[in-house]
């Protein structure tokens, strides 16, 4: 059992450390201060961005997690922040990097940081959650573990990340929003005079057109696009959220409504059955959020979305074992 020694703030977590196929992982176990849960929160890395995350949210979110009474973990994966290992882009790029984190590159570190809790924070069920990336490991590593109970994910991405580096694979609302725009500027005399002085961006302006004529054409021939995009979206871990949700494991996903990811997870809505009130998870979009919640609002809203959650799960986790 750890506790919060005299000269460690709460806010910022007690230090810790375990291992992981023989590298030396770092994190901050955030303790409660009363009663605790026999249910623990492990939040997982969101790319090459250390346990704090964007803007500090995972402290923020730590912070709002442990006054419910659960102790948090927040840590780092291999090569990240101050953990041993190295980021993967020595030999390839960035994108590739994300893309193997989106097919489960860190599950082994989600898996022994879920022991290391069990082991050490005296917890029993575990609920795994993360941002961008995270969702990621969070899905595959928590779909398959029978002590996890519940993932809650925040912009979680379905489409590989070098596949939508390319406008034409952009989701059909994002492809209609950017045609939309350039049509309206179409009665604005400063697009004229940026268009005729070169300063347009004349590729991406026409790949936007042509795309956009190129999908309408195709629903009008009544063309089926599955199979053209199923390369570029994750399947595995669409059928890991669909495996989860059949194992009764509960499921959260919050989307900022001005993520380009909310979009395109949109279209892949279809593919959890054509009931919306039967998908396999809860659901929660913020309006005008961007993908990294970055307004102080958006972040509240998170805030009280996951900890609503969060406290219904504990109260059926109770109910389930009196």
């Amino acid at each position: 059992m750890i506790a919060p020694g005299p000269a460690t703030r709460l806010d910022m977590g007690v230090p810790v450390t375990f291992s992981c196929e023989g590298s030396r992982l770092f994190g901050s176990l955030h303790v409660p201060e009363g009663p605790r849960s026999n249910v623990g929160i492990i939040l997982m890395n969101q790319g090459p961005i250390d346990r704090t995350g964007s803007h500090r949210l995972y402290v923020k979110l730590a912070a709002r997690l442990t006054a419910l009474g659960v102790p948090v973990l927040r840590f780092d994966a291999r090569g990240v922040g101050e953990s041993e290992g190295r980021w993967a882009v020595d030999s390839i790029s960035v994108l590739e990097a994300y893309g193997n984190i989106q097919r489960g590159a860190w599950v082994p570190d989600a898996t022994a940081a879920i022991e290391y809790m069990r082991r050490t924070a005296g917890v029993d069920r575990i609920v795994l959650g993360g941002l961008c990336g995270g969702p990621c490991t969070a899905i595959f590593a928590g779909a398959a573990h029978p002590a996890v109970d519940g993932i809650f994910v925040i912009g979680a991405p379905v489409t590989f990340s070098a596949a939508t580096q390319r406008v034409s694979d952009l989701p059909d609302a994002i492809i209609k929003e950017h045609a939309g725009r350039y049509v309206r500027k179409l009665l604005q005399p400063s697009s004229w005079k940026r268009f005729f002085s070169f300063e347009t961006d004349y590729r991406t302006l026409l790949t936007v057109f042509t795309s956009a004529i190129r999908r309408r054409l195709g629903r009008a021939a009544g063309a089926d696009r599955t199979a053209e995009t199923d390369a570029n979206i994750n399947v595995p871990m669409i059928d890991a959220i669909r495996t989860a949700g059949r194992k009764g494991k509960r499921l959260l996903f919050v989307f900022g409504g001005n993520d380009f990811l909310w979009h395109e997870f949109q279209e892949q809505l279809p593919r959890f059955g054509n009931n919306p009130a039967r998908l396999p998870f809860e659901l929660v979009t913020i309006p005008e959020a961007n993908h990294i919640l970055t307004e102080e609002s958006w972040q509240q809203i998170l805030f009280g979305s996951v900890t609503t959650w969060l406290t219904r799960g504990l109260a059926e986790t109770r109910r389930r074992l009196a």
